[in-house]
């Protein structure tokens, strides 16, 4: 039993609790502190500012708040809750909002109940293992989530300076370098691989995929808009909306094979009159749903022997659209007129996904127009 804990802060065996005077308890709830003593020491030592500032507003005369809930150390779920009240939140997009919104209930799913201050980095690393072996993609993005929240929250002084147990968390490396490079993802579809894709959800009966991914394609737009999309945006042979993350107006010819498309796999009635809707809800797909449906998609062509398909995601459609663009004579400079990329941006895409090869020398040798004179 240690004798130099700060008030309120007493240990049990290995365990430290932080206990509140009686004439508290109305409005401070006991609580586990874990084991560690450093973490123990500084969160109730953040507490009994907490309630010394309480203590010193109703001598001076404050009026009582009543609170809904008893205060004291704060969850994670408390965190999120927090957090989707704030500043920080409001600024954000609504599309980034369903993103966040996802993966802070995978937070909540395994963390909710948990006292924040104390959630060990142990306890977050094994789960992220197990999360890891299943969904890969989900695991870096709830790790992201999570170190912005601790973050977010030791600011606000929601939990002591320094408290992040995602922090120290390392990051999983991607296995196949044929898929990345320098932390860019350089995985890009033919219009070969667009067919393929295409009849491959036509006869797994979830047409609606292969839309997405015509659409994503042929208009270089980000699968998030490409979901948003509706027939109201299409009228007298153009496309035009607004982009959710620039906010800035595509305006463009509704090329041919999207028109083909729609025709052929005639999107389902939706109150919104969207373009791209579940076969199995009937709803819109939300973003990490519609992904996981193409890579299961993808999945099957690569066990079918389509294995230059592996790794492949949806979001791919979009830069694979932008450099089919320029392979077929297209200059960067038009072709960001269609995504509203920055003219850097779309030479920064061409360097990185254009594939350098003896074809595309040949044709650029053909081009060459100088002849010696007669």
């Amino acid at each position: 039993m240690r004798n130099d804990l700060p008030p309120r802060l007493f240990q049990t065996g290995p365990n430290y609790y932080w206990k509140p005077e009686r004439r508290l308890r109305p409005r401070w709830q006991s609580c586990a502190l874990g084991h560690d003593p450093m973490a123990a020491i500084a969160e109730a030592k953040r507490l009994n500012k907490s309630v010394d500032a309480w203590l010193k507003a109703q001598a001076d005369g404050a009026p009582a708040v009543k609170r809904k809930t008893r205060l004291g150390p704060s969850t994670v779920s408390q965190l999120v809750t927090a957090y989707k009240r704030s500043e920080d939140w409001r600024s954000l997009r609504d599309s980034t909002h369903d993103s966040y919104t996802y993966e802070f209930t995978r937070l909540e799913a395994e963390f909710g109940h948990e006292v924040a201050a104390t959630l060990s980095l142990s306890r977050v690393d094994d789960w992220l293992d197990a999360l890891r072996r299943t969904s890969p993609a989900t695991a870096r993005n709830v790790l992201a989530k999570g170190r912005l929240l601790f973050s977010w929250a030791a600011r606000k002084e929601m939990i002591p300076p320094n408290v992040n147990p995602f922090k120290g968390q390392r990051r999983m490396r991607r296995k196949d370098k044929a898929l990345s490079q320098g932390g860019k993802r350089f995985a890009r579809f033919s219009w070969a691989d667009v067919q393929l894709v295409v009849a491959a959800a036509d006869a797994a009966k979830i047409p609606s995929v292969g839309t997405a991914l015509v659409i994503a394609f042929a208009c270089v737009q980000r699968i998030s808009d490409v979901q948003r999309l509706t027939r109201r945006h299409i009228a007298g042979g153009r496309l035009r909306f607004i982009q959710s993350k620039t906010g800035r107006t595509v305006d463009m010819a509704l090329p041919a094979i999207v028109a083909e498309r729609l025709a052929a796999a005639v999107p389902l009635a939706s109150k919104d009159g969207r373009l791209v809707v579940s076969e199995e809800t009937k709803l819109p797909y939300h973003e990490k749903t519609i992904s996981r449906v193409f890579k299961r998609l993808v999945d099957a062509l690569v066990a079918q022997g389509h294995r230059h398909l592996a790794g492949h995601q949806l979001r791919d459609g979009r830069r694979s659209g932008f450099i089919q663009y320029v392979l077929d004579g297209a200059s960067v400079e038009f072709v960001c007129s269609l995504s509203l990329h920055s003219i850097e941006e779309g030479y920064q895409i061409v360097e990185h996904y254009l594939p350098k090869t003896p074809e595309q020398a040949d044709k650029a040798v053909a081009l060459l127009s100088v002849k010696w004179g007669a």
